[in-house]
Parts: structure tokens; sequence; C-alpha cells
């Protein structure tokens, strides 16, 4: 699942806006990894990757780990994917932190996130930079929880906000607040 800001790419699309370029503009994508489940990705007839940095390295030749961080990759420009997945619920609990084998990204642990796993999801057709489209897997902006658990931030957030700046502030991830109408809702929703 896609989080953070690179899933305001799915809503502005369900929503039929586009935001502006400054607010969506990301250098790095984290991908939440429910390790419950297999992760899926459309690909190529004939393509089999190994591992999730097989799959990358199908979209950009160059990506290669950050440093010693093994959560971490980065291709020539710069752009930087993380995998993240969730603490175990005891610390006797042995999950995966791999899809593939040792040469393969291995998931940092995020604390505090079981809830966006179970979570709904949103899914939606998105259209990249290349004119390419493809289904990108968010949080539903329109889960109570996630307002719940969002709200302190954007508290803060409001606290910074000027009445003559209508342009929405960019922010790390934490939800862009605004009220765009959805063609499926019943109101306006905070994206987050």
């Amino acid at each position: 699942m896609v989080i953070e800001t690179n899933a305001l790419y799915a809503y502005q699309a369900a929503a039929g806006v586009f935001l502006d370029r400054a607010i969506t503009a990301s250098q790095d994508m984290d991908v939440l990894w429910d390790v419950r489940t297999k992760l899926s990705f459309a690909m190529d007839e004939g393509v089999k990757p190994e591992n999730f940095m097989d799959i990358l390295r199908k979209v950009n030749k160059t990506f290669d780990f950050y440093g010693k961080q093994k959560y971490r990759v980065v291709n020539q420009k710069g752009y930087m994917i993380d995998l993240l997945k969730t603490v175990p619920p005891d610390i006797f609990s042995k999950e995966r932190n791999q899809m593939g084998g040792p040469d393969d990204i291995v998931a940092i642990e995020v604390m505090n996130l079981h809830w966006l796993l179970s979570s709904p999801k949103f899914e939606h057709i998105v259209i990249g930079d290349d004119g390419l489209p493809a289904k990108m897997l968010v949080p539903d902006p329109r889960d109570p929880k996630h307002e719940r658990e969002n709200a302190h931030k954007r508290a803060v957030r409001l606290r910074s906000w000027s009445p003559l700046s209508l342009k929405a502030q960019p922010h790390s991830g934490s939800g862009l607040t605004c009220g765009l109408k959805w063609p499926f809702s019943r109101g306006s929703y905070v994206l987050g």
C-alpha cells in the first residue's frame, strides 16, 4: 500500500482534480507492506521477479541501496523508495522482513501503523508521468479512524494556517487539509 504524499495521486484522480505540483511533489515513496498477505504487482507476461528489488529495477535499472540502509533504495536521479512494515504485535512474534532472498530490501519496522493496515483501503487508477495507467492502493481518506489518528497533526498545521492564503501547505505526509467533493461521497473529506 502506498502511503504518505504519493497517495495524493489516487485521491486527485478519484476526485477528478489536479492538485498543485508543489503539494504532490515528492522525492520519495513509502510502501507499507502487510506481511500477512502477498504483495502483488501487474507485470508484463514472462516477467517473474524474484524479489522487490527486481521489480524496482524493471522500472528503473539504477535503483540500488542507499548506503547501508537496506530498507531504502535510491535511483540515479535521487528518488528514494522505503519499504515499511508494522512492529510485530509482541516481542516473541517472528515475521518476515524481506519479500525475496538475502539481496532484497529489508523492511524497516515502524510503530503505530497497525491501524493503517486494518483500515479500509482505496484503490484507483492513476496516470504516471510517462502517461501510462497504474492501479494504486492507498488508505481510504474517508475512514473515520484515519481522521481521528491524524486530527492532532492537522490541528498543529491549522495553527500556522493563514486565511489570506488559500493554497494548501505541503507537509511531510500527514495529509492534505482541503475540502474536495468526491463524486461518490456525501460531503467533503480531509485527505490524508
